[in-house]
């Protein structure tokens, strides 16, 4: 029996569509559980600051200011690697897939805020990214402590992951 190709690209749309729907959903999902970090406290501005600064050095390629804004003993792992240490590993990422989710980072995108004691916080940011196949999504975790009375990062996280719509070589 030969194949039908009105019925073969039928079912595919109908998977293109599902897969839509299922990314769709994900996002609201996401959407719904993330609550943006609106600083209302002078700690939680200066929390919010510190991370704002270190994107503008980042962006700037200003290590001397990234340090400053970093605790010594301060961890980077993307992508569910080893951790290396921060001021090192920064150079390092700016060829890495993250870099370009850090750069599109904004204070606007800061959710999460979590402040389990009077010197430790932590924040999350979520960049997504349209690609011709789907959507790249990272996920940045900022660690913080606060140390004679200023806000440091200890550690920041990233993890990635890609939504394909559509399979390559799988047609039209």
């Amino acid at each position: 029996m030969m194949g039908m190709p009105g019925l073969e690209k039928e079912t595919m749309q109908a998977g293109s569509i599902a897969a839509s729907m299922c990314l769709c959903l994900t996002l609201l999902t996401a959407c719904a559980f993330t609550k943006r970090f609106e600083p209302t406290t002078p700690d939680e501005r200066a929390i919010a600051d510190t991370i704002a600064s270190f994107l503008v050095a980042y962006r700037a390629q200003d290590y001397a200011t990234i340090s400053t804004l970093t605790t010594p003993e301060a961890t980077l792992r993307t992508d569910y690697a080893n951790s290396q240490n921060l001021r090192e590993g920064i150079v390092a990422l700016r060829t890495d897939e993250a870099a370009s989710a850090l750069l599109q980072v904004t204070p606007k995108t800061l959710v999460n805020f979590q402040h389990p004691s009077s010197d430790s916080a932590s924040v999350e940011s979520y960049a997504h990214v349209s690609t011709d196949r789907g959507f790249d999504n990272t996920q940045i975790k900022w660690e913080l402590v606060r140390r004679e009375h200023q806000w440091l990062i200890l550690a920041m996280t990233t993890d990635s992951w890609a939504v394909n719509l559509h399979s390559q070589g799988g047609g039209p």
